[in-house]
């Protein structure tokens, strides 16, 4: 089933009709063109979302796909968005080559455009949490600027045990102010936030328009994965533990770069069986900046912190409760995230409940840096209940 997974999210399960319908313009649709060629419309609706900066704003784009006879795969994904309050058009186009088969498999990427980016770019609060926290209880949690950027992405993996990747980024930045305030539901006392992030290392995170030159490198290890050959197809199984090394590095001078750090990091990920008590997973990441002569907030060491009522399906990904951009540094961090799955506890302990599905899980989230001492988390968690 992962493998199936997999297929279809590199392109190996590709489908799609052969007459045009005009409605699919609208409501989104598929084809496929013949000899390996694909392209895909997405649905233009389920992409509308709001924010404070942007207004109601919505997106419209295209996937092309290529297989070609030896199974390596080029994707071509235009995208334009549009943003109703400040009355402004962006774009952006990403191409990527995949390349190779089995263990051996690598993939080369290119984007380019005008987009926006939250400050945080793993994005701690979905666009759709947003919309509904905004419009229903009038918390504009969402913080982003503009950015003209292109990027050049490639990855490879080298064996059975080890992968790597490399990435080179120039972009432009800009500053942006909320632009409306509208809300279905006003509540007495509250009002929106600026779209500038509170921090508690920085008086203020405004910053003027800046460019920035990036070069990022990665590898991870997984010391005890190994391979399998079925039906003359390699399947790898990426057992843990998991280390990866992390490098990124902001070079100034570069055409009009003015951003100069280091930032190195090691993530470790690994999970273990309890026996009869349950499975302990655990993710942790340790980091410093090496040099930061000069660095806007967007640069910084973000954690995934959460402040609404929605919570994420991985419990190792990002705090339940941390503020978004409060614990940001630019210095030295370590962020331990722990899952432990019981077997049986309050509710599992019934066999009715436990044979449907439902499990348990206590989780224990900790973070330390120069500006918070030990901030820790402790909660208790239901899973699978539907």
């Amino acid at each position: 089933l992962a493998a199936e997974y997999a297929k279809k999210a590199e392109g190996d399960t590709l489908k799609g009709k052969k007459g045009f319908d005009p409605v699919d313009l609208l409501f989104g649709g598929g084809y496929d063109l013949g000899k390996g060629n694909y392209l895909n419309i997405d649905n233009p609706f389920i992409s509308i979302r709001y924010n404070t900066v942007d207004g109601w704003n919505g997106e419209y784009s295209l996937r092309y796909y290529k297989r070609f006879e030896n199974k390596n795969r080029l994707e071509i994904t235009p995208l334009f968005r549009y943003a109703v309050s400040r009355d402004k058009g962006f774009g952006k186009v990403s191409t990527g080559y995949t390349y190779g088969q089995g263990l051996n498999q690598g993939k080369i990427s290119l984007s380019a455009g005008s987009y926006y980016s939250q400050f945080n770019a793993q994005e701690a609060i979905t666009p759709l949490v947003n919309t509904i926290s905004s419009l229903v209880a009038e918390k504009n949690f969402i913080k982003v600027y503009d950015r003209d950027f292109l990027e050049v992405n490639w990855k490879q993996s080298i064996s059975t045990k080890w992968k790597v990747t490399a990435a080179v980024e120039y972009s432009s930045r800009t500053e942006t102010q909320n632009t409306t305030n509208q809300v279905w539901f006003p509540v007495d006392g509250r009002n929106f936030t600026s779209n500038r992030p509170e921090n508690i290392e920085l008086a203020s995170t405004a910053f003027n328009q800046s460019d920035a030159f990036k070069v990022n490198l990665s590898t991870t290890w997984l010391p005890f994965a190994y391979a399998y050959k079925r039906n003359d197809r390699y399947y790898r199984v990426d057992k843990q533990p998991t280390f990866t090394l992390r490098y990124e590095k902001a070079i100034a001078g570069v055409a009009d770069a003015t951003m100069d750090y280091d930032r190195l990091s090691l993530e470790a990920k690994y999970g273990l069986t309890l026996g009869i008590l349950g499975t302990l997973n655990l993710r942790t990441e340790g980091g410093t900046f090496l040099t930061n002569e000069r660095m806007d907030f967007m640069d910084y060491a973000h954690f995934m912190g959460n402040q609404t009522i929605f919570t994420r399906f991985d419990q190792l990904r990002g705090y339940a409760i941390a503020p978004y951009h409060q614990y940001s540094t630019n210095e030295e961090y370590l962020s331990t995230y722990a899952n432990l799955e019981l077997r049986r506890f309050v509710f599992s302990q019934f066999p009715t409940l436990r044979l449907a599905g439902l499990t348990e899980s206590i989780n224990v989230n900790h973070l330390i840096t120069p500006s918070v001492d030990n901030y820790t988390e402790v909660s208790y968690s239901l899973s699978n209940i539907f």
